[in-house]
């Protein structure tokens, strides 16, 4: 994470046919979004194999959008497939596809929505300290070593997916970016240009003693941190308990999904519940704020669930649904309850949904039917 930090434009290498272990685009755009990089660039669909669909190339890269990125390299585009080259790590994204004509279509389309993310604001209220440093004590280049690694790794992961399944926006904060970029304002873990109102560490052997030092300053000053599962019993690799002893007067969760009861109101801003009011598993939340339109953008992706009915709940005055393939909103019918927004929507698997969320009344007749076109909400 911190060597992102000298990078006009950071990125990462996502291989392979599949969706799974999210800490590497979550990574880059905590790291990103926290130091003002505005484009967030991964190199894509390396190693798909020729069977590549533009349903999976739209599940793998949404997959990645949902968390942040908005900028996107395919791999590969040779000028000749002669020898070995036809081998090398395909799909091909160029002239010797047989959709290659029909490919601006799906080029257009993620453009639309990494547009969107990038020209948004993010601001996002819970930050989750990596554990990096725990890995750092366990490594010996031994298999024993890499087994107790993937321990903790497992709990790290467990802490994300918890707040993955309730759609809570989250960071990540490395120790070396928070020493460098961090500080303590009232009760805000400050972070470059990220404010947070919400701490989470998750399990961990070791501390960094600087971390450690804003995380008294800012409980001090009223901020919240939930501690989860083992508390780290070392600083800076020397056995010290002045982890537990700041635990002691913090929230705490012994299990991951003890987590988002402990997360306060002002982190779920926006909540998306299947018919039978649990939350939606499988589906991630990215939202990005446009101040000067008085409106942001949510954007729910279906990663792993089945296809389903849901209800997309938020604070908003109005609503409209976007259409990236065609580059249209549309008004939509939604029921208001005080001052929330309660949207019903089928969303297929592996499936998308791009709204814009309104602090006023946009003016205009909502309809059943009659669909009509507007800016997009920009500057």
């Amino acid at each position: 994470m911190p060597n992102y930090e000298f990078f006009h434009i950071p990125g990462m290498d996502r291989l392979g046919r599949h969706a799974n272990n999210c800490l590497t685009p979550v990574q880059l755009v905590s790291a990103a979004n926290q130091l003002g990089k505005k484009q967030i660039l991964t190199e894509t669909f390396a190693c798909c194999g020729w069977g590549l669909s533009f349903e999976e190339m739209k599940w793998i890269y949404e997959w990645q959008m949902g968390r942040g990125v908005n900028l996107m390299c395919e791999h590969l585009s040779p000028y000749s497939m002669a020898g070995i080259r036809k081998r090398d790590y395909p799909a091909f994204h160029f002239y010797q596809s047989p959709w290659w004509d029909d490919y601006k279509k799906f080029l257009d389309y993620s453009s639309r929505i990494g547009m969107l993310i990038a020209e948004g604001k993010p601001d996002y209220k819970v930050l989750v300290l990596h554990t990096q440093s725990t890995a750092w004590l366990l490594y010996n280049d031994k298999k024993s070593g890499y087994a107790y690694i993937a321990i903790y790794n497992e709990h790290l992961m467990s802490v994300v997916k918890a707040l993955e399944h309730s759609q809570i926006p989250y960071h990540f904060g490395d120790d070396r970016i928070i020493r460098r970029h961090g500080k303590i304002e009232g009760d805000t873990f400050r972070i470059g240009t990220q404010s947070y109102k919400t701490v989470i560490v998750p399990p961990s052997m070791n501390i960094n003693s600087n971390t450690l030092k804003m995380l008294y300053e800012f409980k001090e000053n009223g901020g919240r941190i939930i501690w989860c599962g083992e508390v780290p019993s070392m600083v800076d690799g020397e056995k010290r308990d002045m982890a537990k002893a700041l635990s002691d007067t913090c929230a705490f969760a012994d299990e991951p999904s003890e987590l988002i009861s402990l997360i306060p109101d002002y982190a779920k801003t926006v909540r998306v519940k299947t018919k039978d009011g649990s939350d939606a598993r499988g589906m991630t939340c990215l939202i990005r704020e446009y101040p000067e339109s008085k409106c942001r953008l949510i954007y729910i992706v279906n990663t792993y669930a089945q296809g389903s009915d849901i209800d997309i709940i938020l604070k908003a005055e109005d609503l409209r649904l976007y259409d990236a393939l065609n580059d249209e909103i549309y008004s939509v019918d939604f029921e208001k309850r005080g001052d929330k927004i309660v949207f019903s929507a089928f969303i297929e698997e592996k499936g998308s949904i791009v709204l814009f969320a309104y602090d006023e009344r946009q003016g205009i007749t909502l309809r059943n039917t009659g669909l009509y076109k507007m800016q997009l909400p920009l500057p």
